[in-house]
C-alpha cells in the first residue's frame, strides 16, 4: 500500500495565491469596464444636451417671430393643448413622440414646450437621440411664457 501524498505547503499557497490573483484581476477588469461605460453614457448625454439650446420665452418669442420654417411643437395632452397653446404649434404628446417621430423634419428647427419644462426635457432628449440637430426647449414651459406676456391661442371644440 502506498502512502498517501500530500501537496507540500509551498505549493497549496502558489495555487492559493495564483486563484487569488485571477480573481482580483476579474473584479478589477469589471470595476475599470463599468467605470468606462458610465463615463462614456455621461459624455453621450452631454453630447446631447450641448446639442440642444434651452430658450428663454423672450428668445423663443424672437426665435418663432423671425424663423419662417420652425416647428413650435407642444408635447402636453390634448386638453391641455386645447386650453391653451402657442400660436401655430403641432401637438404630439410626449408619449406618443418615439412612434410619431417620422411627423417632424431633421431639416427644420423645432422649439418644444409643455407646461413647466420636464416634458419638454424628456422630448428634447427623444429628439436628439432620433438625430434631431436643431432642438431649441421652453426654459420654464408656458408658465414661463405667460409670465412674459406672450398670448396663448385656445382651440375650440
Amino acid at each position: 500500500m502506498r502512502p498517501e501524498r500530500s501537496t507540500p505547503k509551498h505549493v497549496k499557497s502558489a495555487k492559493v495565491l495564483r486563484t487569488a490573483i485571477v480573481a482580483s484581476g476579474l473584479i478589477l477588469f469589471t470595476l475599470v469596464a463599468a467605470y468606462s461605460f458610465m463615463l462614456l453614457a455621461q459624455w453621450y448625454l452631454g453630447e446631447l444636451n450641448r446639442r440642444a439650446t434651452r430658450v428663454t420665452a423672450k428668445e423663443a418669442y424672437e426665435l418663432i417671430n423671425s424663423e419662417e420654417d420652425i416647428v413650435v411643437l407642444d408635447v402636453r395632452d390634448k386638453s391641455e393643448y386645447d386650453s391653451g397653446h402657442i400660436k401655430g404649434a403641432i401637438l404630439i404628446p410626449v408619449n406618443e413622440l418615439q412612434s410619431r417621430i417620422g411627423e417632424l423634419s431633421k431639416d427644420r428647427k423645432i422649439l418644444v414646450y409643455d407646461n413647466i419644462g420636464i416634458r419638454s426635457e424628456r422630448a428634447r432628449e427623444i429628439l436628439m437621440i432620433n438625430g434631431f440637430t436643431k432642438v431649441y426647449d421652453l426654459k420654464g414651459g408656458l408658465l414661463a411664457w405667460e409670465n412674459a406676456g406672450y398670448t396663448l391661442e385656445t382651440t375650440q371644440t
